[in-house]
């Protein structure tokens, strides 16, 4: 491709359709879809504020310039079995294959105590197995108590938690917190990890 100095146009130039398609395939369109077609070609979704870019295969999406995502994120909690959620606040956001989220609110039933305490995450992550930056917080309501914990990746789906007061105790459960969820503790949930696509 020819350096950018050298597509000056003056005055009685011919455009060709080559020229015009060059413009075309590397301006920034601004649309309501994902609409950039061929590798390179950036773009700009109106409807979901997304920053995009083709990589030869499909569009991707760079960034939001827009506010945190509300929607697309069916967050669930399970301990042995699904465990109804009140959700306060739930956003997202994506930079790239960056994914931070964070969320909280109330349990509205019950979990089997001595099974992890496990919530779903907003986009498939590119690994399992490894501790996110971010923090978890169980709030147990019959103590009362704070249970910090750190979140990690227990699959490409989910994450889980691991007891930030040590990796064996009596309340939290062996290496991961299994302490039994009730109606009424609250939950808060937060971190950063890599995509998948």
């Amino acid at each position: 491709m020819a350096a950018r100095s050298t597509l000056t146009v003056t005055s009685g130039t011919t455009i060709t359709s080559a020229w015009g398609n060059l413009v075309r395939d590397h301006s920034v369109s601004a649309t309501t879809s994902n609409d950039v077609a061929s590798e390179g070609q950036l773009g700009c979704n109106t409807s979901t504020d997304d920053f995009l870019i083709h990589n030869g295969s499909a569009a991707v999406i760079m960034g939001n310039y827009g506010g945190w995502y509300s929607t697309g994120w069916t967050l669930t909690c399970t301990q042995s079995f699904n465990v109804a959620l009140s959700v306060t606040r739930q956003r997202w956001k994506r930079n790239g294959r960056e994914i931070i989220f964070q969320a909280n609110g109330s349990f509205t039933g019950n979990g089997s105590n001595g099974f992890e305490i496990v919530f779903s995450l907003p986009v498939t992550a590119a690994h399992s197995g490894t501790v996110i930056p971010g923090s978890c917080l169980i709030y147990d309501a019959s103590a009362p108590g704070n249970e910090p914990g750190f979140p990690y990746l227990n699959s490409t789906t989910t994450i889980g938690i691991l007891p930030a007061r040590g990796l064996s105790t009596a309340l939290l459960g062996a290496s991961v917190m299994t302490t039994a969820v009730v109606s009424g503790d609250l939950w808060q949930i937060s971190g950063v990890y890599e995509a998948a696509a």
